[in-house]
């Protein structure tokens, strides 16, 4: 089975400015939009999808889609759905993939407990055991990997590109293919809520508004709902270099943190004084001790299941501390859907061995 592998049939950079639809379901509390990321395929459904997927594909189209790249190198935590993400781009570049991983066995029994490398090790990737299970430990191990090579290209951590170290204009280009997300959104929405997990999807979302601010006369606030440690700071960091580069003015939001006790701010949200959305972080895995990245809340909105470690603990929230956001003037953004070994199996010829492993 190719499903999309095959560049001759299809280049996946292709679809990257393709908008993704925009739904209203119902629910038990009223209707609420969905922006359907999660529609973005890689090659079909079952492969892999989301605002993610699409970012992996931009940047290996544009640093590793060359005859002297042999191998994409990433370094990421087990449960990382990035371990489908990853080598199924790699595979339709014809590249080579290595994971970077913590300490841990790589025997079959390591694949039965940890469902997205093994994923990988069926979509082909090696693996590269860092020396401890520390994320700054394991992204060094990748990249002195990928020093040691110059054919091996480096897809940093969280698929993106550090502000620290690429030119501005790059994460402006960079950011602006999720940013034209933003153009389908309906003109009456007043409240937009996302997750903040590593920062990536959040900070094309902000900028894609910022952009097309003309297009969204009637939004008022948007929810980042925390599912990870809190990154607000690399948002705003983002937004800041990008604005002096590409001349959007970021300085549309109005910052402010969440509290579990909400004030007269729970509704369809309020314009301050200055005329700015109001962009509040609610930190419910850090502050609000609700969750952990590792804990899974299954959940749907009408019949669209959510990711479980993402977007499950988003409605979770939302349905036990803000259930009034739940209408039709607000607009729920799915970055992805959860992965599946098994249905990848069903669409895809793989590896079927022990894993394999690369070393230094």
């Amino acid at each position: 089975m190719n499903y999309g592998f095959n560049r001759s049939e299809s280049k996946w950079e292709d679809s990257v400015w393709r908008l993704t639809p925009v739904e209203i379901h119902d629910t038990p509390l009223g209707s609420i939009y969905l922006k359907r990321e999660d529609k973005f395929f890689l090659g079909g459904e079952m492969l892999s999808n989301g605002s993610k997927a699409r970012q992996g594909v931009y940047l290996a189209s544009m640093y590793a889609n060359k005859p002297e790249i042999h191998t994409i190198i990433s370094g990421m935590a087990k449960n990382s759905p990035s371990h489908f993400h990853v080598p199924s781009i790699a595979r339709h570049f014809g590249k080579k993939s290595v994971e970077v991983i913590g300490q841990c066995r790589l025997d079959s029994r390591f694949l039965e407990e940890t469902e997205m490398c093994a994923a990988a090790n069926y979509l082909g990737a090696s693996f590269l055991r860092a020396p401890c299970n520390y994320n700054a430990v394991i992204q060094k191990t990748a990249l002195e990997y990928s020093r040691k090579d110059p054919g091996v290209y480096y897809l940093e951590y969280g698929i993106t590109l550090d502000h620290k170290k690429h030119p501005s204009e790059e994460i402006f280009f960079f950011h602006r293919v999720g940013a034209n997300q933003v153009n389908n959104i309906p003109s009456h929405i007043k409240k937009l809520v996302i997750a903040l997990g590593s920062g990536n999807s959040a900070t094309s979302v902000l900028l894609g508004i910022a952009m097309f601010r003309d297009k969204l006369p009637n939004l008022r606030s948007i929810e980042l709902i925390g599912t990870g440690p809190d990154h607000l700071y690399y948002v705003k960091e983002r937004l800041n270099t990008m604005s002096e580069v590409s001349g959007v003015d970021t300085d549309i939001f109005k910052w402010e943190y969440a509290s579990l006790e909400p004030r007269i701010l729970q509704g369809g949200g309020l314009l301050d004084f200055s005329g700015k959305i109001l962009t509040r972080f609610h930190d419910c895995s850090g502050s609000f001790g609700l969750y952990n990245y590792d804990m899974k809340i299954p959940n749907k909105i009408g019949n669209v299941e959510l990711h479980p470690r993402y977007e499950g603990k988003m409605w979770d929230y939302i349905k036990r501390s803000h259930p009034s956001w739940v209408n039709e003037d607000t607009l729920f953004w799915v970055v992805g859907s959860e992965l599946k070994l098994d249905k990848l199996k069903q669409a895809v010829d793989g590896y079927e061995g022990n894993p394999q492993e690369v070393f230094i």
